[in-house]
């Protein structure tokens, strides 16, 4: 036998119908094969090297210690064979995960023993296990936010998971403006319509998770043109944002009949109607069960509109 840079070669005399060769080094290979009678067969065969593999796999990475690694419940973790293109096997409890396939990187968010095995087609193998747990301080990470807002609108985020992290960490576009932050409350306001995304993390002790709510920006609906005035001198919404609970004052340089109107942006429904006689000092306390959401109070004379957007958390 004779490989093409002519670098190895063994003869066998008398051999048997099959025999070993050990230890060959890549290359290509001709095998010659006579009988006694003098009749010969020629083979050509290629020995490629062995796809070496890493061995330095670390499922779970930085978040491991040891062998587990303690997240929130509900948290996702990604897992690394770090060996693209061998044949990947993943097991939890002992059992093959069939649904991943041979998939070098995996999600998941239950716990558990997961294990990996990884393989060449020259059947080396590499492998690592840990054990995934959840934190005692699970957290359901979760902020109040309004689907859709105008150009210019105050957006209040405001978290609300459970229990109290120890701290929370807000990610938003750069179209948006922060107005305001404070512990468990972001303000923001943004510069163009579209569509965007926010996102909070949440943090307490050894433990993380996070949460990302989308909101629709659209431009502004009010028409300065046709809202005018001259007598209302004072109009103003406290606290706004709210829940539905509010209050609105109005201050008029004359007695005159106003009539107070709030209507919901997203079907155009009025939701509070109230009319006020021969005055030119209100205040009004307003206490509403309203789906979260932007509406616009009016006030109307015979003469003026005014409007302001109010944010219903």
């Amino acid at each position: 036998m004779l490989n093409k840079d002519q670098t190895f070669y063994e003869k066998l005399q008398h051999a048997e119908s099959s025999f070993t060769f050990q230890k060959l080094p890549a290359g290509i290979y001709e095998f010659a094969v006579k009988d006694k009678n003098g009749c010969q067969l020629n083979l050509v065969d290629e020995i490629v090297d062995a796809v070496k593999l890493n061995n330095k796999i670390n499922l779970g990475g930085e978040l491991r210690t040891a062998d587990s690694v303690v997240v929130c419940k509900g948290q996702v973790i990604t897992l690394d064979a770090k060996n693209p293109g061998q044949l990947i096997e993943w097991y939890k409890d002992g059992k093959i995960l069939e649904t991943f396939g041979d998939e070098n990187r995996i999600e998941i968010d239950e716990q558990g023993i997961y294990a990996v095995l990884v393989k060449n087609l020259s059947g080396c193998s590499s492998q690592d296990n840990f054990h995934f747990k959840f934190n005692q301080f699970a957290l359901k990470t979760d902020f109040l936010f309004p689907t859709q807002a105008f150009v210019g609108d105050t957006v209040v985020c405001l978290d609300i998971t459970k229990p109290i992290p120890d701290r929370v960490v807000w990610e938003y576009p750069n179209e948006f403006k922060m107005i305001t932050k404070n512990y468990s409350k972001l303000s923001l306001a943004a510069a163009s319509s579209g569509f965007y995304e926010i996102q909070m993390t949440a943090y307490s002790n050894s433990c993380s998770n996070k949460v990302k709510h989308k909101i629709e920006i659209k431009e502004s609906i009010e028409k300065p043109a046709n809202i005018f005035h001259d007598k209302i001198t004072y109009f103003e919404i406290f606290p706004n944002p709210n829940n539905g609970k509010f209050r609105f004052e109005i201050t008029s340089m004359v007695n005159d009949n106003f009539e107070v109107d709030m209507i919901n942006t997203a079907n155009s429904k009025n939701v509070y109607t109230k009319t006020f006689e021969q005055q030119n000092k209100i205040s009004q306390e307003v206490d509403l069960k309203l789906v979260p959401g932007i509406y616009i109070l009016y006030v109307k004379t015979g003469t003026e509109v005014l409007s302001k957007r109010i944010l219903i958390l």
